[in-house]
């Protein structure tokens, strides 16, 4: 007995010493989590949270989560556990946090260096007077290590029209060989063979529409009769068995690879809008080349499939995709799957956007409108679905918004989503970018409301934008989506021209503004200047001044109003 009373006094004495031993390690480390919060986590964060914010943050809350546990167990009796609790658990999460820090910045290194490497074969491309462009799946795999970029990004490049059409883009048109393998077309109308490649609906499409946009700003005939034999092999190629409209009614139910990175499966209003308008642009250039039955063919399967998509799509609020899992990988004509990053299993394919309010499932009208073809689907559903695509996707703050990929934008910031589904049905497996934010697709929807009318929606989702790219959030330069100054982010120029409702034809020589009072920008590529519109009694004046370049006009429309007149021009004289 007394031998215990004596170990006891032993042991409480030595408790006494570690006692305030403990304090000043508890004191130690109350500094250093000071000094790692405010002196190395929230600088970092602040200076790069999209980078790493969202791991830092987890970790850091699984941190806040033991100091309480901490508190709550006595310090006698539970003195190991104490130690092991409240130091060791905290160096296990800052080197955690640091190992995340430093894999981050080598996988981010590791990327800008294959995108230096893609600038500057644009860059020489571009003094070529030539893009030798890659084919979709070679951008998905090797983000920035390819030539240039994908035709799914380039066919919403509406800047570069207005900035340098000499320099065209090259009209892809993939594939259009007898051994189906994939190429493009440059501006001499010489093919560029990348066997191999897998065709994007939406890429070859939108290169078709872009075809028509380059001629019409050009005035350029020989640019289209040069390209204009691949490119109606472009269409044609859209109906050959197992193709995308193998059934020839104007609506694409087959394999459609597209820039989500997979394969959709059944009619969908993405890939059909962009169909739909490919048909209208190869029906304008066919008429205007006299290739009269094929402008007929196109027609027809313009209007079938518009009325299609209208009666079977549109659910009341806004388009949906018809799942249609093909019979058997038989149906589904070469070039068109990429193996690997599709579905697995085709009799019930993931990765489909099924019921989803998909905020850019319109596409291909917004195009329609950049390129005057008019409207490709009931205006009624087409305005319908864009103030769903408003209600549905806008998001003010992103506090509770779930995302399990990319953050492009953050908690306090406003965003449209890529996808909702406010009827239900959600696929087990949606399109992977779902739950995602990118400029380049809120660009499209934002500047087909601007078009609409919707003016004040459409310039709340470009100020949200712009709020998340205003130099202290991010770099006001670099609107990020799958690599850094991704080309999509382009598609923003499209907002001048819905604003002004400038539209310019080489072709006829004839200018149009919407009936919009005051002074308005406007560019060819080949000329810039202003246009100043005025509402007087006896209807629209304009003064047309031009500050660079040279201009064909013969007619200039103000809304409904033909105003050359009265048009008042002056041609600035070179300094």
């Amino acid at each position: 007995m007394p031998l215990m009373n004596q170990k006891q006094r032993a042991k409480t004495a030595l408790i006494e010493v570690l006692i305030p031993l403990l304090k000043s390690l508890i004191f130690v480390k109350k500094v250093a989590s000071t000094f790692f919060i405010f002196v190395i986590f929230k600088p970092l964060a602040f200076i790069s949270k999209s980078l790493f914010y969202k791991p830092l943050v987890k970790l850091y809350g699984y941190y806040i989560l033991l100091l309480k546990r901490a508190r709550e167990i006595n310090l006698r009796n539970n003195s190991k556990f104490f130690l092991i609790k409240k130091f060791l658990a905290p160096i296990i999460i800052i080197v955690i946090a640091l190992a995340t820090i430093s894999f981050n910045l080598i996988n981010q290194q590791n990327f800008g260096n294959r995108t230096d490497k893609m600038y500057k074969a644009v860059a020489s491309n571009l003094a070529q007077n030539e893009f030798d462009t890659a084919a979709p799946e070679e951008l998905i795999m090797e983000s920035a290590g390819t030539e240039a970029t994908c035709t799914t990004t380039l066919a919403q490049y509406i800047a570069s029209d207005a900035i340098a059409p000499e320099k065209k883009i090259t009209t892809n048109t993939v594939p259009v060989n007898d051994d189906r393998t994939a190429s493009c077309l440059t501006q001499s109308g010489e093919a560029i063979i990348k066997p191999g490649a897998i065709a994007a609906a939406d890429g070859q499409m939108g290169c078709l529409m872009k075809l028509h946009r380059d001629w019409q700003l050009s005035g350029d005939d020989d640019f289209l009769r040069s390209l204009w034999p691949a490119a109606r092999k472009a269409l044609e190629f859209c109906r050959i068995p197992g193709g995308w409209d193998a059934d020839r009614d104007g609506v694409m139910e087959g394999c459609q690879h597209n820039t989500m990175g997979v394969e959709y499966y059944g009619p969908n209003p993405q890939m059909g809008g962009w169909y739909l308008g490919a048909l209208r642009a190869g029906e304008e250039m066919a008429r205007y080349l006299g290739d009269t039955e094929f402008a007929d063919t196109c027609s027809g399967l313009a209007e079938q499939g518009s009325r299609w998509l209208d009666d079977n799509l549109f659910n009341g609020d806004y388009y949906e995709h018809e799942i249609r899992p093909p019979k058997s990988e038989d149906d589904i004509a070469a070039g068109l799957r990429y193996p690997g990053l599709g579905a697995r299993d085709l009799s019930d394919p993931d990765w489909q956007l099924g019921a989803a309010c998909l905020v850019d499932q319109l596409v291909g009208q917004c195009m329609a409108h950049v390129c005057g073809l008019g409207y490709l689907l009931d205006k009624r559903n087409v305005r319908k679905t864009l103030r769903s695509i408003m209600r549905y996707n806008f998001k003010e703050k992103l506090y509770d918004h779930f995302n399990h990929l990319r953050s492009f934008a953050l908690q306090d910031e406003s965003a449209l989503l890529m996808a909702t589904y406010p009827k239900g049905r959600r696929p087990k497996l949606p399109f992977p970018y779902c739950n995602e934010v990118m400029t380049g697709f809120e660009y499209t929807a934002a500047v087909h409301q601007l078009y609409e009318g919707q003016v004040a929606q459409g310039l709340k989702c470009i100020a949200a934008i712009r709020r998340r790219y205003d130099g202290k959030r991010r770099n006001p330069f670099d609107e990020a989506e799958c690599g850094h100054h991704y080309a999509r982010a382009m598609a923003s120029w499209a907002a001048v021209l819905a604003l002004t409702g400038f539209h310019y034809s080489a072709v006829t020589g004839t200018m149009r503004f919407a009936a919009r009072e005051g002074t308005h920008f406007w560019s060819t590529g080949a000329a810039w200047g202003t246009c100043t519109i005025k509402q007087q009694r006896d209807g629209w004046k304009a003064k047309l001044e031009v500050l660079h370049g040279s201009l064909r006009l013969t007619r200039l429309h103000v809304g409904s109003e033909d105003c050359t007149d009265t048009l008042a021009v002056k041609k600035r004289p070179r300094s």
